[in-house]
């Protein structure tokens, strides 16, 4: 679990590996999550795709989703003025 702070003390807690509802929501879970510049981002990428692929997008990009959200959602939160907190992995 990565955990992003900001000066008002709010935190964000940002799982690490395969995001589960990132893949059954898909870009949803992104607006859900309260990133709306990475869901119209998307929904914008998953749109034209589907387009140009006929379809097999529908198959594909929920699987990146999956995949990325935790880069998504570190990128989103760190450009809102947010900084990981370090933690010892070891406790």
């Amino acid at each position: 679990m990565r955990i992003f702070k900001n000066r008002n003390g709010e935190i964000k807690k940002i799982p690490k590996g395969f995001n589960w509802y990132g893949f059954w929501f898909s870009n949803l879970y992104l607006l859900y999550k309260g990133m709306p510049g990475p869901f119209f981002r998307w929904l914008y990428i998953n749109t034209f795709a589907t387009i140009f692929t006929l379809g097999l997008w529908l198959l594909i990009g929920p699987i990146i989703i999956g995949f990325r959200y935790e880069k998504i959602a570190s990128e989103y939160w760190t450009e809102k003025g947010f900084s990981e907190v370090i933690q010892d992995e070891n406790i």
